[in-house]
């Protein structure tokens, strides 16, 4: 199997700091003093510091200077001598997370949410630093309880359907990003979502729906001539060409790729939709040549690195199959549909130990949707080689995780 392309998330938590200019009530809310000993605008270990808001309008201030490390450096001073004011933590959390430092971040976000539990916000920056920190299951569980306290936030909608794809739960991306449509009919990036959505479940024809949508949204605004929405638009074209390919239509596919100008033929993403619709037609050489051009500009890109195994394993050559996989690997050890992909490979090998070891370690945090690929890869391998027992061992192997990770899902989904 291989994977078509990186889903990218946009965050709205980034305005939280500037909010300390109204007043120093609101600056120390968030928990009940009862509830804590002492007042949180009383500094732990010595009252005479520097008061609470001295010290968030001297970050506010270097922030505005760009003056970011010594910024995050005053926040982080701030939530040290101020543990229970919430604004201290979600300040924290807001400043480390543009920063890149997801870690810190995430453990402010925390200690913000525990102080208030009610704080949409404070489980939107926690999603936000779990993403970072590629942990997407705990980005989609934060954003979820966000969504809960802020149920007619599209753009929540939109981000958790995006950890929603990056878990590989698909079927409900699908339904966050229909839910951020109807929270906002002129949303033409939740129309792109949505249709990528449709394509990894295979539901082509509504995936071309959404694409269109999104054109013809994109061409009512003032700015569709701007070379932002032109962009987009090359991006769109590029994603309806995949659905076409994926319902076996590779003459459409083609006819819209080649629809695209000749410079934007040679970017990344074109090249790619190019080299999936390739293998989808069995031209493996043609596919292998244009992930191994992408790589000489992206050599470090572990989809790209995987999509070119899985090329090279159709093309017949297991062993460059095998290095490129594992190089995928290298670059990013998530990547659960490279390691599905492994395992088939020792499995065509005959080497039950290494497929048995790496189908298990991928199976026990796939998603259903990548296990049932696997499923599907091997019922293909079978066919090919029909008295090959490995294969057998890792299909009765899947089918049992498969029916454990659905059944684990519906636990899950049911509150059970």
């Amino acid at each position: 199997m291989n994977w078509r392309k990186i889903v990218t998330v946009s965050f709205a938590v980034l305005g939280l700091v500037f909010m300390w200019g109204r007043s120093q009530a609101n600056a120390q809310s968030g928990v009940p003093k009862s509830l804590v000993p002492g007042h949180a605008d009383v500094p732990i270990g010595s009252p005479q510091l520097i008061p609470l808001p001295e010290l968030m309008q001297k970050g506010i201030a270097l922030l505005q200077k760009k003056q970011t490390a010594q910024a995050l450096q005053v926040f982080q001073n701030a939530a040290a001598l101020y543990p229970y004011s919430f604004e201290a933590q979600i300040t924290l959390a807001a400043v480390s997370l543009q920063t890149g430092n997801y870690k810190m971040s995430a453990d402010a976000a925390q200690s913000a949410a525990a102080l208030n539990e009610n704080s949409a916000r404070a489980y939107e920056v926690l999603a936000a630093a779990q993403n970072g920190l590629n942990n997407y299951s705990g980005a989609l569980a934060a954003e979820k309880k966000a969504i809960v306290l802020s149920p007619d936030n599209a753009q929540m909608q939109m981000d958790a359907g995006q950890f929603a794809m990056q878990t590989d739960h698909y079927d409900e991306a699908a339904r966050y990003f229909q839910n951020s449509i109807g929270l906002d009919q002129a949303n033409i990036v939740g129309h792109m979502a949505l249709g990528d959505a449709f394509t990894q479940l295979n539901e082509n024809e509504k995936a071309l729906n959404e694409y269109s949508a999104a054109l013809n949204l994109l061409d009512q605004l003032p700015t569709a001539a701007s070379a932002a929405a032109t962009q987009i638009r090359y991006q769109i074209v590029t994603d309806e060409a995949t659905a076409y390919s994926n319902a076996k239509q590779y003459s459409k596919a083609m006819l819209v790729l080649q629809s695209l100008p000749t410079s934007v033929q040679n970017t990344a993403n074109t090249l790619s939709a190019l080299a999936q619709i390739n293998d989808q037609k069995g031209e493996h050489a043609a596919a292998i040549a244009q992930y191994q051009k992408l790589l000489q500009t992206k050599p470090k890109d572990a989809i790209t690195w995987g999509n070119l195994g899985w090329s090279q394993y159709e093309a017949g050559d297991l062993k460059s199959a095998f290095q490129s996989s594992y190089k995928a690997l290298s670059f990013n050890k998530t990547l659960s549909y490279v390691k599905f992909n492994l395992g088939l490979f020792y499995a065509v090998q005959g080497n039950w130990g290494q497929s048995r070891q790496i189908y298990s370690e991928a199976a026990s945090t796939a998603a259903p949707f990548d296990i049932a690929a696997g499923i599907h890869d091997l019922r293909n391998a079978l066919k090919r080689q029909p008295a090959n027992s490995t294969l057998k061992e890792a299909l009765k192997l899947l089918v049992a995780a498969h029916e454990h990770a659905v059944l684990s899902d519906f636990n899950h989904s049911s509150g059970m």
